[in-house]
């Protein structure tokens, strides 16, 4: 009888194969015939260690995890897995390792179409991205400046595509964010999707970037946030990287015109040469947990990798910025 690895349903909703089973509860083991041996599931590893000495095996749970996080517990012999897709596992006679085994974004039950996120529901996922730890329903939606029954309806979209478990009822309803990385890319194919949101071209004179963000936070104030790569250098702190941002995108509250910004902030149009790009926030993404960093006004860390993955050969910063600052 071939050797069989059975893991707890939460961390394998794909397995399929004969070999790779799930099971009802939260114990792991590799069944060989009549002999069982038991596997210690250990989650937040520390990623540049080998595994622990423990009885039997031992699973390293991750979530989210990054290609350059998951090779170097491969490289330190460890095993992991990853509830998004992902599967390594050595022991004496055993090598089993699995890539994009996640689930397509889909609905359960009688829908079969993909996810489809408004703009609330949007800033309802970066939330939850942002403070995985607590989806109590009203303070997430204080977080995601969005109404309970939106915050509501997401969680329940999010738990059909199976990123959110939810356990007990009313009262003692309790959720827990299963695949971050899972959200996030559902965000990034939602955000692909939707158009661009009206924008102004504009340049401000400034010597440096950071004098330019100085000026932006001054003139602005908290009616605007400073997204894109010009966050992510600010986010990561990388300020030597800052000299190669060549355009800073602008999030505007809705509520001040763009003409209006234009003015405060002494800027002039430009089809050519600008250096700031004023976007109008319909989808007030900006409301969603700002950070403030030298008293300059940031779009938060998911905002920010969003926005990247949208400005002109941004898809590099974005993949950077995620795996150094989001870690999912």
């Amino acid at each position: 009888m071939h050797p069989q690895l059975i893991l707890p349903r939460a961390l394998a909703p794909w397995a399929k194969a004969a070999w790779l089973r799930v099971g009802s509860t939260d114990r792991a083991w590799v069944q060989a015939g009549a002999e069982r041996t038991p596997i210690t599931l250990v989650t937040t590893p520390p990623w540049l260690a080998k595994a622990p000495r423990t009885q039997g095996a031992t699973l390293f749970v991750v979530s989210g995890s990054t290609a350059a996080q998951r090779e170097t517990l491969e490289r330190n012999g460890a095993s992991y897995i990853d509830p998004g897709g992902y599967l390594h596992f050595v022991a004496p006679s055993i090598l089993i390792h699995l890539e994009g085994r996640q689930r397509s974004l889909r609905s359960s039950g009688t829908l079969d179409a993909p996810v489809r996120l408004g703009p609330a529901a949007v800033r309802v996922a970066i939330a939850s991205l942002l403070v995985p730890d607590d989806l109590a329903v009203a303070r997430l939606a204080k977080r995601a400046a969005a109404s309970l029954a939106q915050t509501h309806e997401t969680l329940g979209l999010l738990e059909q595509a199976g990123f959110v478990r939810r356990t007990g009822r009313g009262p003692r309803t309790e959720r827990a964010l299963t695949d971050r990385s899972g959200v996030a890319e559902l965000l990034r194919q939602t955000m692909l999707r939707q158009r661009r949101p009206p924008s102004m071209p504009t340049f401000v004179y400034a010597r440096r970037p950071e004098d330019l963000w100085t000026r932006i936070g001054s003139a602005l104030g908290d009616r605007a946030v400073i997204s894109g790569a010009a966050a992510a250098a600010l986010l990561s702190g990388e300020t030597s990287g800052a000299t190669s941002v060549p355009r800073t995108l602008v999030r505007v509250s809705k509520d001040l015109p763009i003409e209006n910004a234009i003015r405060l902030l002494d800027a002039a149009p430009a089809d050519s040469g600008a250096n700031v790009l004023l976007v109008t926030d319909k989808a007030r993404w900006s409301a969603v947990l700002p950070r403030e960093i030298r008293k300059i006004r940031v779009a938060n860390s998911v905002s920010t990798w969003l926005d990247c993955l949208r400005e002109p050969r941004g898809e590099d910063v974005a993949q950077q910025f995620r795996e150094s600052t989001l870690g999912f």
